[in-house]
């Protein structure tokens, strides 16, 4: 039961985390779980706005970028 609340709540902290890392992070803390164990009980995170992360690249990059149409 801790390590799904471990799974759990690595997840939430770091959406971006997938199964392989999580797995690899429990086994640093002495928990030996397969990567399918991992899939299983990760939190799927419903991204309500999935271009935010392209504007906000956009907006730290734009001093640095160059655009041109053809």
């Amino acid at each position: 039961m801790a390590v799904i609340m471990l799974i759990k709540r690595m997840c939430a902290e770091n959406v971006t985390r997938g199964a392989p890392r999580i797995k690899d992070e429990l086994a640093l803390l002495g928990h030996t779980v397969a990567i399918s164990t991992v899939a299983k009980y990760l939190v799927r995170m419903r991204r309500t706005e999935p271009d935010q992360w392209w504007k906000t690249f956009l907006q730290n990059h734009m001093a640095a970028t160059a655009a041109c149409d053809f």
